[in-house]
């Protein structure tokens, strides 16, 4: 059977979880304490203002693995098969 796959190659997946997923945690985890920190302290304000980019650049690189998932497609003989969320 003759199979033609377009989207994401496994390369990208491997970038994506095994390099840029703990970078990003990491990067998360850090500034998500120096915002607590300040939440705790005086300066409610500024530890809101620390907390809101690490919060929108988690869901931004969310959604764009949501959008690569979701780019998949391949023939199956003459079927032409979209990879969703909770199913083909």
């Amino acid at each position: 059977m003759l199979r033609l796959q377009v989207g994401p190659p496994a390369a990208v997946w491997v970038v994506w979880l095994g390099c840029l997923a703990p970078v990003v945690a990491l990067l998360s985890v850090v500034i998500g304490a120096l915002g607590w920190m300040l939440l705790a302290s005086e300066d409610m304000a500024l530890g809101v203002l620390v907390l809101l980019p690490i919060v929108l650049l988690d869901a931004f690189i969310g959604l764009m693995r949501v959008q690569h998932y979701r780019s998949t497609y391949w023939l199956d003989g003459r079927v032409l098969v979209r990879r969703v969320i909770l199913g083909r």
